[in-house]
């Protein structure tokens, strides 16, 4: 296993529980747990992602020892004229803690094996498994896209499933928080994509009317004046006041907060 952790400064690290060195996991095999010598025949390594806030970057090691004692449990096979077959035994691993949970805040993606696996996205650190998971259920394929359109196209296909459901249920399904969801819904539509979920009629709505104040755009969309001030493109205070200028800016910094992440982020 390969792990490229790249720092929001631009440092990337690389841990490997095997390489060009030669080490292996099965250097840990045997005598510090059981006083004995043996060697491994199998290898379970697990990381740890259900564990990140809890314990940052962690992966746990554990291998399969080939040694007979007491403990070792056998299996009838009938193979070979032999009765009883030992099975390999479970040892006890190591916990190989890489990144402790205060030193996540610098990280930008995490990607393993040439995967990525976490990406920072919004100010947060979204784990993209699920993403990938709930694609292949709701949405199939994505082809190669862009990590905006894929979101964008699974974003649409859970809500024309499940249209009770609001944008804040719709992301947790594939895992985004809505902030993050929100943040790439507004960069989609300014790089000229667009929807029907409700950043991206409001960036429609203040293109169309630039010095339009909250209010005016909660009538016109039937929406929550107070969800639409936590995604308005620049900051309000109950009217824009601000330019068609402020209101690109905006949007530009939206965008900006996803840019980072976006290299490498839709490769499966």
């Amino acid at each position: 296993m390969r792990i490229d952790v790249t720092y929001s400064s631009g440092l990337v690290e690389s841990y490997r529980t095997e390489g060009e060195s030669g080490v292996t996991a099965n250097a840990l095999a045997g005598a510090p747990d059981r006083g004995r010598g043996e060697t491994s025949a199998a290898v379970l390594l697990r990381l740890r992602l259900d564990r990140l806030e809890q314990d940052g970057l962690r992966v746990d090691i554990y291998w399969y020892g080939t040694a007979v004692d007491d403990l070792t449990r056998t299996t009838a096979t009938g193979d070979f004229g032999v009765d009883e077959v030992p099975e390999l035994c479970l040892e006890l691993g190591r916990v190989w803690r890489i990144l402790g949970p205060d030193d996540m805040a610098g990280v930008r993606s995490v990607d393993v094996d040439g995967r990525r696996r976490l990406a920072r996205i919004a100010g947060e650190l979204v784990c993209l498994d699920l993403l990938d998971d709930r694609e292949r259920y709701w949405a199939g394929s994505s082809g190669g896209e862009a990590l905006v359109e894929r979101v964008a196209r699974i974003h649409g296909a859970i809500r024309e499933a499940n249209p009770s459901w609001d944008d804040e249920r719709v992301a947790a399904e594939y895992g985004f928080p809505l902030g993050a969801y929100r943040a790439v819904a507004a960069s989609r539509h300014a790089s000229g994509g667009g929807g029907d979920d409700l950043p991206s009629r409001l960036l429609r709505y203040l293109e169309d009317n630039p010095e339009a104040s909250v209010g005016e755009a909660s009538d016109a969309l039937g929406a929550n004046a107070d969800e639409l001030r936590e995604i308005w493109p620049v900051p309000a205070s109950g009217h824009r006041g601000g330019t068609e200028g402020a209101a690109r800016d905006g949007r530009a910094a939206t965008l900006l907060d996803v840019s980072g992440m976006m290299d490498g982020a839709g490769a499966n």
